[in-house]
C-alpha cells in the first residue's frame, strides 16, 4: 500500500487520483506551515514542506531542488504528530528506497517488534553526523485505513488482577532475558508455547475475539502495516480544517503496549469509547527522539 491509500486518516476521505493529489502537493509547497532544508551527501539540497491541516496532523512534501532550483518531489505523505513517548531498545534506521527510511525497534516492557516509516529524516541525517547521540525514545501512531469499535473481554476483579500480576511478571521476564539471563528466555518460550495450546484448545468451541484481547501482529507482507487489536484508554477528536472531515484520535492497550491510532469517522464502524476494544488496519509512522 502506498502513503495516498492513508490519505483519508487525515481527513481526505474523497481525494482521489494523480490529479488531486498534485493540487495538493502544490499547497503544501506553495503555504507551508514549517520548511526545512538540508544538504544531504553534502551536496544535494534537501528539502521539507510540511502544511498543517489540523491540530497534530498535516502532509508533508520531501524533495530536493535540481538544476533549475525547481523542486523534484521525492515522497508526499500524511502526517500525524504522536503524543507520548514510547521506551524501545535498539533502534535501527534502514533506506528502504530513496529518501524513504524505515525504523527498526523493539518496545521495551513487552518485546514487541515494531516497524515503522520514520517521518523525522532530517533530524536523522543531521544526528547521523555526529559522534555521540542519545536517543530517548520514539513518538510512534498508527493510520487506520478500516476499523471496527467490538466489545471488551469480559472479566471479573480477580481476573484482572491475575492479567495484571502476570503481565508485571512477563515485563520482569521480558527485561532478564535481555540482560542476556538464559532461564527468563526459557520461561518466556515455554509461557509462549502454552499461550498458544491453550488458546488452539479454545477455539474449538470459542470465538477469537472472546479469548484473544489484543495482539498487534505484520499485516500480510507489507512493512510498517499492522493488524491492531486492543482496549481504548483514551478518546480525543480532531477536525480538518479543509475538508472539514472528522478524525478520532485513540490511545489503546495491545496487550502490555501502548499505541496511538489516527482513522477517519467514516473508516471506522461504531463509536469509540473508553473501555471498548478497536480492531483495524494501520500504516505505523513516527519520530525518533533525540536529545
Amino acid at each position: 500500500m502506498s502513503s495516498y491509500s492513508y490519505l483519508s486518516a487525515i481527513g481526505f476521505h474523497t481525494l482521489k487520483g494523480t490529479k488531486e493529489w498534485n493540487r495538493l502537493i502544490t499547497q503544501v509547497v506553495e503555504y507551508p506551515t514549517e520548511k526545512y532544508i538540508a544538504q544531504q551527501d553534502g551536496k544535494t539540497i534537501a528539502m521539507e514542506y510540511y502544511r498543517a491541516y489540523g491540530e497534530g496532523f498535516g502532509l508533508l512534501v520531501r524533495g530536493i531542488l535540481d538544476e533549475k532550483e525547481q523542486i523534484l518531489v521525492k515522497t508526499f505523505d500524511p502526517i500525524v504528530e504522536a503524543k507520548y513517548i514510547t521506551d524501545v531498545v535498539e533502534v535501527e534506521v534502514l533506506e528502504q528506497e530513496e529518501d524513504i527510511y524505515h525504523a527498526f525497534c523493539e518496545e521495551e516492557q513487552t518485546g514487541t517488534e515494531i516497524i515503522f516509516h520514520l517521518q523525522n529524516v532530517i533530524d536523522y541525517w543531521d544526528v547521523e553526523e555526529m559522534d555521540q547521540v542519545t536517543i530517548e525514545g520514539v513518538k510512534i501512531v498508527g493510520l487506520g485505513i478500516e476499523g471496527k469499535v467490538i466489545l471488551p473481554v469480559e472479566k471479573s476483579e480477580v481476573e484482572k488482577m491475575i492479567d495484571a500480576e502476570e503481565e508485571e511478571w512477563y515485563q520482569e521476564l521480558i527485561k532478564r532475558a535481555r540482560e542476556g539471563d538464559e532461564e527468563a528466555q526459557e520461561l518466556i518460550d515455554i509461557e509462549e508455547e502454552e499461550t498458544a495450546e491453550i488458546i488452539a484448545e479454545r477455539l474449538q468451541y470459542e470465538d477469537f475475539l472472546t479469548i484473544v484481547e489484543g495482539y498487534f501482529i505484520p499485516f500480510e507482507d507489507i512493512d510498517t502495516t499492522y493488524s491492531v487489536l486492543g482496549v481504548i484508554q483514551e478518546v480525543g477528536e480532531m477536525k480538518n480544517k479543509e475538508t472539514g472531515e472528522k478524525l478520532f484520535w485513540l490511545y489503546i492497550n495491545c496487550m502490555g503496549m501502548h499505541f496511538e491510532i489516527c482513522i477517519n469517522e467514516k473508516d471506522l464502524t461504531g463509536i469509540p469509547l473508553v473501555g471498548m476494544r478497536f480492531m483495524g488496519i494501520c500504516w505505523v509512522q513516527g519520530q525518533i527522539v533525540f536529545s
